[in-house]
């Protein structure tokens, strides 16, 4: 009986520890996934930018060409 009680806090506290890094893997997970968006988001973001760039001097060239015609 002395020794089950020891193996008793053993395990319990080995189930315990278990659980608590399986949650914190699921954390480090879920932060890891979240940074992956962030960055997707971010790299989109700069990629929406660069064509908004790019567009507007578009439009700005064809309105000079416009003006070129209508003299």
């Amino acid at each position: 009986m002395k020794l089950f009680l020891p193996i008793l806090l053993f395990l319990s506290m080995y189930g315990l520890s278990s659980c608590s890094d399986g949650e914190a893997a699921k954390k480090a997970e879920a932060e890891a996934a979240a940074a992956k968006e962030a960055a997707t988001l971010d790299s989109l973001s700069m990629e929406l930018e660069k064509k908004t760039t790019e567009i507007e001097k578009d439009v700005q060239s064809l309105e000079e060409g416009l003006k070129e015609i209508e003299e």
